[in-house]
């Protein structure tokens, strides 16, 4: 009791002296000049500084860079705790980003340590010109308060706001809406498309462990910066894409830059003629980019009257220039052929992987009956993966054959139809009314050729497992398939 009778003069005594204190204030602030007033405030405010266990930053919308970095992050980390905040949509932003409102206070922890966070504004009078006359016009200025505890000053300055840029800068990345670039001649052609490709790794019908590995390499890759540095490397990675039309190259190239959010420049070296056409597209790419060149294997060097360009200039610059400007760059080819592919492509240190992309196969299928009907088994399955081992089918010809219907069972009839027919090809055998050896047989519609009004071409060269080849002679009733062992 006694102790409590004490505690509340303490305060009363604390309040009382509080209380003259604010008067003197308010008194010293009317009737003293400002001279004085400084004189009066500057110990009162050292006193206050050396009592207080709270240092405070303020960060000001005039530093755009490291403002826009601390509201990105608070706008990610909201709880729902917070009882009101404010929505906004950017124009290349996917989703809705939620912010504090002002005069509200926000609680964040970094490594054990609190941080305070408050939107504040203030009215400044800011000069202004109107006729040459100077005018005094109130101006909203405003800024975040960031408050903590004095023992982890350094903490806030070398670790929080190091990490508040970083995440923010990642933030920004997951949430822009993606651009691909075309070049006409030596130049970006503006603006730039968005990529709406819809291609994700989970959609992708490839092989699952080479699906793995590539998704592997990329977060490898994406959390290597510093790796880089401390190398003396500059931050990029290059691939190699080979395999036949339809396997889903491209598909691929759409997943990889999603997965890391890199804006795709495809590159037609077809109009390039000299190679300082690809300097200035070089010095035009934005750092987080894909420089992607499709069909490299059938690439040919023009004649020394038409230019100059070649693949190893294209490489040479793109190791200079990259090492030189920007970061976080990619550069793919494509090829259906690895073997017709230039050598100098395929030396030691110009490709980092050189990924097979093959046929599609039972791990493939499933994505892709998945991903058409939503379905993951089916008692046509054991046949389709059975047929998918014995003959070269690409992902879009499945894809294909299972869009023919909505009903499952319909569509998956058609794809073991299709499989059927495709070995049967492949392996030189028809039996109904086709053909079979050396032997010559009619090419009729059924067959697919040109027997006839409403007959389908064939599709010219067909290579079976056997190493036979199926040729399609002319295209009136009555000609021939030719089988050649």
């Amino acid at each position: 009791m006694e102790s409590q009778t004490k505690a509340n003069a303490t305060s009363r005594s604390f309040l009382t002296i509080a209380s003259s204190v604010a008067a003197s204030a308010m008194i010293a602030r009317t009737f003293f000049p400002r001279q004085l007033q400084t004189l009066i405030s500057s110990p009162l405010l050292t006193l206050r500084s050396a009592l207080s266990t709270d240092h405070t930053i303020l960060i000001l919308e005039s530093e755009p860079h490291l403002f826009l970095a601390c509201k990105t992050y608070l706008s990610s980390i909201i709880s729902s705790s917070t009882s009101k905040f404010k929505a906004t949509k950017h124009k290349d932003a996917t989703t809705i980003t939620l912010s504090l409102v002002n005069e509200q206070e926000f609680l964040d922890v970094f490594h054990g340590v609190e941080f305070r966070w408050r939107l504040l504004t203030r009215n400044n009078l800011h000069t202004v010109y109107v006729d040459g006359q100077p005018k005094r016009v109130p101006q909203k200025i405003q800024f975040f308060e960031l408050c903590f505890h004095k023992n982890h000053k350094n903490t806030a300055l070398n670790s929080y706001l190091r990490y508040i840029l970083d995440e923010s800068e990642r933030i920004r990345a997951a949430d822009r809406s993606l651009k691909i670039h075309t070049n006409k001649g030596c130049y970006w052609v503006l603006p730039p498309a968005e990529l709406l490709h819809p291609a994700t790794f989970e959609t992708l019908a490839m092989d699952s462990e080479l699906k793995q590995r590539i998704v592997e390499d990329l977060s490898r890759f994406s959390k290597s910066k510093e790796w880089y540095k401390e190398k003396g490397k500059p931050w990029t990675r290059s691939y190699l894409l080979h395999g036949p039309s339809g396997t889903g190259k491209s598909s691929l190239i759409a997943a990889m830059a999603k997965f890391l959010r890199l804006d795709i420049y495809d590159l037609n070296i077809k109009e390039l003629h000299w190679n300082s056409g690809i300097k200035l597209l070089l010095l035009g790419m934005s750092s987080r980019s894909m420089l992607v060149v499709e069909d490299i294997d059938c690439f040919k060097k023009p004649s020394s009257e038409d230019g100059d360009f070649s693949l190893s200039g294209l490489l040479g610059f793109v190791d200079w220039m990259w090492a030189s400007t920007g970061e976080e760059r990619m550069l793919v080819f494509t090829a259906k052929k690895k073997d017709r592919v230039d050598p100098i492509l395929l030396q030691p240190g110009r490709v980092d992987m050189c990924l097979p992309i093959g046929y599609c196969r039972a791990s493939g299928f499933k994505v892709l009956a998945w991903n058409h009907h939503g379905i993951n088994e089916h008692w046509r399955f054991r046949e389709i993966e059975g047929l998918l081992e014995e003959v070269e089918v690409t992902p879009a010809e499945v894809g294909e054959e299972l869009m023919r219907s909505e009903d499952v069972d319909v569509a998956l009839d058609s794809l073991v139809q299709f499989l059927h027919r495709k070995r049967r090809v492949e392996s030189g055998v028809q039996n109904d009314g086709g053909f079979s050896g050396e032997r010559n047989w009619p090419l009729t519609p059924a067959m697919g050729g040109g027997g006839g009004r409403g007959g389908r071409s064939f599709g010219g060269l067909r290579h079976g497992r056997r190493g036979g080849r199926v040729v399609r002679r002319g295209g009136q009733r009555g000609r021939r398939l030719v089988i050649s062992l």
